[in-house]
């Protein structure tokens, strides 16, 4: 049993779990949708909650400090310009872990069962879900590994999450084998 146990602290301390918050301010009227509101709390509050049960070890990356307040440590795009990759990039870069649960935070339905899932393939560069013909690469678990390879993309200029997929070793889990709660529609943001 004591093995076990431990197995399971070694485990969820190889993972660092992002919120990917984004926000541009620069766009008119732009709100920072991780504030929104659900079954009474943030966005951004209720997915951290679902991350702890699977690590202890969350960061939330935005453009913002309007999440100063949750006590998580809050990364800015080290690269700009860049959009959702910018967040993606920067947080492997910070990490200290080899794999990286991210997830972006305008899908606050996204159960703690699932993101676990997520976690349990450790020979990908990145495992993210699929949902009818739709990939989901912010709410995919990142290996370290794959930094290099995204490195490589901004060089060149590029910065669509397509063309990232296509360049990463990628585990696609269809979300219907994942015997989601309610089906796929948890991913969909809100």
């Amino acid at each position: 049993m004591i093995s076990k146990t431990k197995d399971r602290q070694t485990e969820a301390d190889n993972i660092t779990a992002f919120i990917l918050a984004g926000y541009d301010t620069l766009s008119p009227g732009a709100f920072p949708k991780g504030l929104l509101r659900s079954q009474g709390r943030s966005y951004i509050e209720n997915i951290s909650d679902k991350l702890k049960t699977i690590t202890s070890e969350i960061k939330i990356s935005a453009n913002t400090n309007d999440y100063n307040h949750l006590a998580l440590p809050v990364y800015t795009d080290l690269v700009s310009g860049l959009g959702p990759l910018g967040g993606i990039y920067t947080a492997l870069t910070v990490s200290s872990t080899s794999r990286n649960l991210l997830v972006a935070c305008d899908i606050p339905m996204v159960s703690s069962e699932f993101l676990k899932q997520l976690t349990m393939y450790n020979e990908y560069d990145l495992v993210l879900p699929q949902v009818n013909d739709k990939l989901y690469p912010l709410c995919a678990c990142y290996n370290i590994s794959s930094l290099n390879k995204i490195n490589h993309l901004i060089k060149r200029g590029e910065s669509r999450l397509n063309s990232l997929v296509n360049i990463l070793n990628c585990k696609v889990v269809k979300a219907d084998s994942l015997n989601l709660f309610g089906g796929g529609d948890y991913l969909i943001s809100a």
